[in-house]
């Protein structure tokens, strides 16, 4: 007699099936992957062995990877032009800017190209077309994350929803709300040091500090003109050198301040404020034992350095050791009322025990020193917590305009009503991470002499591209896609330019969509290389 399948074991029987399956379909995915890579490999081969004239690099997501770059090469090479193009394309479907970076280098190695062209940013963390996603906690849980078929359901099961919720972009543009650029409000200060330089301008000690001045309030470019200036007239002078190592932290340029806080080390061991600087380089990459020790040399040599207790007050933070740092920040105010760094994270941690009045004191107290992004956003919570949401909006748009794209500022204008294209028409909803990536890559192209093309997704403001730069976009080509695929769905309907609508308005291009793509990028370059027929 034929014995009787339990229970147990048909459910046993189905799980294995459907953990067979999954298996199989992730083999595919990775095997399908694996393909395109290999055959995307030939053509960037084919394309260097025939490599001759201009040089194009073309780095992006899945809206690049066999997307666009043969249609902008088609485009470039259609034209009367005396210049002949070769297009490279390394985009990676399922990447992000922080990938995209850290293969740059490596591809500049290998194709020396005499452009390279981004569009990129779309994957990165917290992208709204993407589902909200706490970080991993474990090492099972980061390799489930990791598997394709993990993405991909994950994917589909939130696009389903994106696509009956998206609204069309508003009319009214949030920029026209935002404040005007700051101008440099000049101090007692500065003018005393600016009226030593006028007359002994080889004062190097008055020009760096200076710089400094201009560094604590914020004015990041007066003060990297005010250090270089000095350098002009002092090479190597110790603490001008460290000045220009804190402007390029400031700018989230972190190989190139470490290679000033080197070398002025290098040259004075005791130079706190470049220990300082280092440290700074040690939190951003979390090392914390490292960011540590080096805060706690800079204390040792110069008890009065503040930047450097209020930063390492920051690490504790980092490592949800809050009391710790309440003691630094808390020592950092006293030792200088005007430290906003340590007032901010002063803030943060009252706001955190509930301590709300005291709070919005600090919060308050760094914003007389510069329009800080952090004591905005800081504040604005704490007026919806006390539901005053007109005061919110206000500091949620001033953080917006002290850091165009910071995600958290544009989530909180989104939950307070605003329509996403409204805010979209500023910020485009580009995160902090995909700005800090993009100013590195502009950074390391500068330094490598090659230009740089920043590409807008279609159908989203370019005007969000250019302010994300943050005043770094000198030489940058900008390309505008919004308008001529506004133009072109209204004429023929979406289908016609997307196969999808993952990224809300917008989505993976038709051959149709990518030959219009493609055709901007290339109408772009051909006004800014040489070669091109008049």
């Amino acid at each position: 007699m034929k014995p009787e399948t339990t229970a147990g074991q048909k459910i046993s029987l189905v799980l294995l099936g459907l953990v067979t399956g999954l298996l199989l379909i992730e083999g595919g995915l990775r095997l399908a992957g694996r393909a395109l890579l290999l055959a995307q490999e030939h053509r960037n081969r084919a394309a260097l062995a025939a490599a001759g004239g201009y040089r194009i690099l073309c780095l992006g997501e899945s809206t690049t990877q066999g997307q666009w770059p043969p249609f902008l090469e088609a485009a470039l090479n259609s034209g009367a032009v005396k210049t002949r193009f070769t297009v490279i394309d390394e985009g990676r479907g399922g990447t992000n800017t922080d990938a995209i970076l850290a293969s740059v280098e490596a591809h500049i190695e290998k194709y020396r190209p005499d452009m390279v062209v981004a569009m990129m940013g779309i994957n990165d963390q917290g992208a709204l077309h993407l589902p909200a996603e706490a970080r991993a906690a474990s090492g099972a849980e980061k390799f489930f994350r990791s598997l394709k078929v993990y993405k991909l359901f994950r994917f589909l099961f939130h696009a389903s929803f994106r696509a009956e919720g998206w609204k069309e972009p508003a009319e009214r543009p949030l920029r026209a709300e935002l404040p005007a650029p700051r101008p440099l409000r000049r101090t007692a200060a500065m003018n005393e040091l600016e009226n030593a330089l006028r007359k002994d301008p080889a004062d190097a000690s008055a020009g760096a500090a200076l710089g400094w001045l201009y560094l604590r309030k914020y004015y990041s470019q007066e003060a990297a003109d005010q250090f270089r200036e000095v350098l002009r007239t002092s090479p190597g002078d110790p603490a001008a050198r460290a000045g220009l190592g804190w402007t390029y932290l400031e700018r989230g340029d972190f190989r190139r301040a470490e290679e000033e806080f080197d070398a002025v080390l290098a040259a004075k061991p005791s130079a706190d404020m470049a220990l300082a600087g280092l440290a700074r380089v040690c939190l951003q990459r979390d090392d914390f034992v490292c960011a540590q020790e080096r805060f706690a040399t800079a204390l040792r040599i110069n008890p009065d350095n503040t930047l450097a207790r209020a930063w390492l007050g920051r690490a504790y933070m980092k490592q949800d050791r809050f009391a710790a740092a309440e003691e630094q920040f808390e020592r950092a105010v006293r030792q200088d009322p005007e430290n906003d760094t340590a007032h901010v994270g002063l803030a943060w941690i009252l706001q955190r025990r509930g301590r709300l009045a005291a709070a919005e004191e600090h919060f308050r107290a760094a914003l007389r020193s510069a329009p800080l992004t952090e004591a905005h956003i800081g504040l604005g919570q704490i007026y919806l917590k006390w539901e005053q949401p007109r005061q919110a909006r206000e500091q949620f748009l001033a953080a917006l305009a002290a850091e165009p794209g910071n995600d958290t500022a544009y989530n909180a204008l989104l939950s307070l009503g605003d329509a996403k294209g409204t805010v979209g028409e500023y910020s485009g909803g580009y995160r902090q991470v995909t700005a800090r990536n993009y100013r590195a890559l502009k950074a390391l192209l500068d330094r490598k002499k090659i230009r740089l093309v920043c590409v807008q997704y279609p159908m989203r403001s370019v005007t969000a591209l250019r302010n994300m730069l943050g005043g770094s976009e000198d030489g940058v080509i900008f390309v505008d896609n919004e308008k001529s695929f506004a133009e072109a769905v209204e004429k023929e309907g979406r289908r016609a330019y997307f196969k999808d609508m993952f990224g809300g308005n917008f989505g993976h291009c038709t051959p149709k969509g990518n030959a219009l793509l493609g055709g901007n990028i290339a109408k772009a370059i051909l006004g800014a290389v040489p070669g091109k027929s008049d």
